[in-house]
C-alpha cells in the first residue's frame, strides 16, 4: 500500500472577514491541482474556537509534500489570517481494517450533517513509539463497528517521530458522542492507564465540522 502524506496546518482567521479566507483556501486549490501527486484537501472548523481552522492537504510523494508547501509560501498569503499558519508535515501511519481510507469525505446532500472530527496531539515517549501505534490500530479496530464511525487519521510528524496527530471522522456529532459514551463505560482503567504510561504528554484536544 503506497504512502500517504499530509500538509497539516493550523490557521486563525478573522471571523469578520471569513468569507474572504474561505475563498482564499479555495483558490489555493487551484495550483495543487495540477500536480498528479495531490490527493485533495480537507477544511475544518473547529467548534472550540470558531476563528480556527484545519487544513489537509494529501500527497502521494514525500517530494510532493515538500514542493507543495514551497507553492503554498510563494502564493500570495491566505486573506483573513491574524497570523501565519502553524505548518506541519506528516506521514499517515496505516491503522485499522480501512488502511488508507479515502482522503475525502463522502459526498452528501444539504439535508446531511456536516462530517464531525474529534481531535487530538500526542506526544509519546521515545521508547514506545511502536507500542503507541499497535495501541492506537487496537483502538480504532474497536471503534469502526460504531455506528457513524467512517476513519481514524493517524498522523505521524515527518520532523519528530514522536509527535502524532490524531483525526476521528464521524457522520455527525450524535453519533460520536453516543460511541463515546457507550465506549466509555466499557474500556477497562487498565487499559486506560497503559494508553497514558505511552505519553510524553498531551496536546490539544479539539473536534470540528468538516466544511468542504
Amino acid at each position: 500500500m503506497p504512502n500517504r502524506y499530509w500538509n497539516l496546518q493550523s490557521q486563525l482567521a478573522d471571523v469578520e472577514r471569513l468569507d474572504q479566507y474561505l475563498e482564499s483556501v479555495s483558490d489555493q486549490q487551484r495550483p495543487l491541482r495540477d500536480s498528479e501527486y495531490w490527493e485533495g484537501r480537507l477544511l475544518l472548523r473547529s467548534q472550540v474556537m470558531p476563528q480556527k481552522f484545519w487544513v489537509l492537504d494529501a500527497w502521494t510523494e514525500k517530494i510532493a509534500l515538500e514542493a507543495g508547501k514551497i507553492m503554498l509560501r510563494t502564493m500570495s498569503q491566505v486573506a483573513g489570517l491574524v497570523q501565519p499558519s502553524r505548518d506541519f508535515p506528516t506521514q499517515q501511519v496505516v491503522i485499522g481494517s480501512n488502511g488508507m481510507g479515502e482522503v475525502e469525505s463522502p459526498a452528501r446532500t444539504d439535508a446531511d450533517p456536516l462530517p464531525f472530527f474529534l481531535i487530538s496531539e500526542n506526544h509519546v515517549k521515545h521508547v514506545c513509539v511502536e507500542e503507541y501505534i499497535e495501541v492506537q490500530d487496537g483502538f480504532v479496530r474497536e471503534i469502526e463497528p460504531y455506528a457513524g464511525f467512517r476513519r481514524r487519521l493517524l498522523l505521524q510528524d515527518i520532523g519528530r517521530r514522536e509527535h502524532f496527530f490524531v483525526f476521528d471522522e464521524w457522520e455527525s456529532e450524535k453519533q460520536a458522542f453516543e460511541a463515546y459514551e457507550k465506549r466509555s463505560a466499557v474500556i477497562d482503567e487498565i487499559t486506560t492507564t497503559r494508553f497514558q504510561a505511552l505519553l510524553q504528554e498531551r496536546g490539544e484536544q479539539d473536534f470540528a465540522l468538516s466544511i468542504s
